[in-house]
Protein backbone atom coordinates (compact mmCIF):
# COMPACT_ATOMS: atom_id res chain seq x y z
CA UNK A 1 0.00 0.00 0.00
CA UNK A 2 1.18 3.61 -0.84
CA UNK A 3 2.30 5.52 2.05
CA UNK A 4 -0.19 8.04 1.59
CA UNK A 5 -2.78 5.25 1.80
CA UNK A 6 -1.20 4.14 5.26
CA UNK A 7 -1.65 8.06 6.08
CA UNK A 8 -5.59 7.93 5.02
CA UNK A 9 -6.26 4.41 7.34
CA UNK A 10 -4.23 6.41 10.33
CA UNK A 11 -6.66 9.36 9.67
CA UNK A 12 -9.24 7.52 9.67
CA UNK A 13 -8.16 5.42 12.89
CA UNK A 14 -7.82 9.19 14.47
CA UNK A 15 -10.79 10.16 13.12
CA UNK A 16 -12.67 7.46 15.55
CA UNK A 17 -13.60 7.85 19.08
CA UNK A 18 -11.28 5.98 21.39
CA UNK A 19 -12.22 5.74 25.06
CA UNK A 20 -8.52 4.60 25.88
CA UNK A 21 -5.06 6.06 24.38
CA UNK A 22 -4.57 2.42 24.34
CA UNK A 23 -7.34 1.36 22.25
CA UNK A 24 -6.05 4.36 19.78
CA UNK A 25 -2.63 2.68 20.35
CA UNK A 26 -3.36 -0.71 19.35
CA UNK A 27 -5.46 1.03 16.04
CA UNK A 28 -1.61 2.59 15.33
CA UNK A 29 0.10 -0.92 15.40
CA UNK A 30 -2.58 -2.82 13.49
CA UNK A 31 -2.73 0.12 10.93
CA UNK A 32 1.49 -0.22 10.82
CA UNK A 33 1.51 -3.93 10.86
CA UNK A 34 -1.08 -4.28 8.11
CA UNK A 35 0.21 -1.35 6.19
CA UNK A 36 1.74 -3.09 2.89
CA UNK A 37 0.27 -6.83 3.29
CA UNK A 38 -3.68 -5.52 2.63
CA UNK A 39 -5.24 -3.23 1.30
CA UNK A 40 -7.22 0.22 2.42
CA UNK A 41 -10.54 -1.38 2.54
CA UNK A 42 -9.11 -4.87 4.85
CA UNK A 43 -6.96 -2.00 7.12
CA UNK A 44 -9.98 -0.01 7.42
CA UNK A 45 -12.15 -2.77 7.92
CA UNK A 46 -9.85 -4.27 10.51
CA UNK A 47 -9.67 -0.39 12.52
CA UNK A 48 -13.66 0.06 12.04
CA UNK A 49 -13.80 -3.62 14.00
CA UNK A 50 -11.45 -2.34 16.74
CA UNK A 51 -12.84 0.09 17.60
CA UNK A 52 -16.40 -1.19 17.68
CA UNK A 53 -15.04 -3.93 19.89
CA UNK A 54 -13.42 -1.37 22.10
CA UNK A 55 -16.95 0.26 22.58
CA UNK A 56 -18.88 -2.61 22.92
CA UNK A 57 -16.11 -4.60 25.68
CA UNK A 58 -13.97 -2.19 26.70
CA UNK A 59 -11.00 -5.05 27.21
CA UNK A 60 -7.99 -4.34 29.23
CA UNK A 61 -5.07 -4.28 27.30
CA UNK A 62 -2.12 -4.67 28.80
CA UNK A 63 0.45 -5.48 25.38
CA UNK A 64 -1.02 -3.42 22.20
CA UNK A 65 0.37 -6.55 20.27
CA UNK A 66 -1.54 -9.05 21.00
CA UNK A 67 -5.27 -7.36 20.28
CA UNK A 68 -2.94 -5.82 16.75
CA UNK A 69 -2.02 -9.63 16.40
CA UNK A 70 -5.63 -10.81 17.00
CA UNK A 71 -7.43 -8.35 14.62
CA UNK A 72 -5.17 -9.26 11.97
CA UNK A 73 -5.80 -12.53 12.22
CA UNK A 74 -9.48 -12.48 12.11
CA UNK A 75 -9.28 -10.25 9.05
CA UNK A 76 -6.85 -12.69 7.26
CA UNK A 77 -9.27 -15.30 8.22
CA UNK A 78 -12.58 -13.52 6.85
CA UNK A 79 -10.40 -12.74 3.92
CA UNK A 80 -9.69 -16.71 3.26
CA UNK A 81 -6.04 -15.89 3.77
CA UNK A 82 -4.51 -19.27 5.11
CA UNK A 83 -1.04 -18.06 4.73
CA UNK A 84 -1.34 -15.75 7.99
CA UNK A 85 -0.39 -17.79 10.71
CA UNK A 86 -0.62 -17.00 14.71
CA UNK A 87 3.16 -17.88 15.14
CA UNK A 88 4.36 -15.88 12.12
CA UNK A 89 1.77 -12.76 13.70
CA UNK A 90 3.32 -13.37 17.08
CA UNK A 91 6.84 -13.33 16.11
CA UNK A 92 5.89 -9.75 14.32
CA UNK A 93 3.82 -8.30 17.53
CA UNK A 94 6.39 -9.73 19.67
CA UNK A 95 3.48 -11.57 21.72
CA UNK A 96 3.08 -14.91 22.15
CA UNK A 97 0.88 -17.17 20.15
CA UNK A 98 -1.38 -18.18 22.78
CA UNK A 99 -2.20 -15.14 23.97
CA UNK A 100 -3.05 -14.16 20.18
CA UNK A 101 -5.90 -17.36 20.21
CA UNK A 102 -7.34 -16.44 23.72
CA UNK A 103 -8.03 -12.65 22.03
CA UNK A 104 -9.13 -14.20 18.83
CA UNK A 105 -11.93 -16.44 20.83
CA UNK A 106 -12.70 -12.96 22.03
CA UNK A 107 -13.25 -11.58 18.86
CA UNK A 108 -15.00 -14.15 17.33
CA UNK A 109 -17.61 -14.26 20.06
CA UNK A 110 -18.08 -10.50 19.45
CA UNK A 111 -18.25 -10.82 15.57
CA UNK A 112 -21.16 -13.86 16.01
CA UNK A 113 -23.08 -12.07 18.72
CA UNK A 114 -22.97 -8.72 16.54
CA UNK A 115 -24.16 -10.60 13.54
CA UNK A 116 -26.82 -12.34 15.22
CA UNK A 117 -28.15 -9.30 16.70
CA UNK A 118 -28.08 -7.92 12.93
CA UNK A 119 -29.80 -10.98 11.46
Amino acid sequence: MPAAAAEEACSAGEALQWNDPLYEQVAHELTEGMTGRYGDEEIRSAVALWNDFTIRTTPAVRKTGVFAAAVEFCIAQKLGSAQVTKAALAERYSVSTSTITSRVNQLTEFMDTQLAVSV
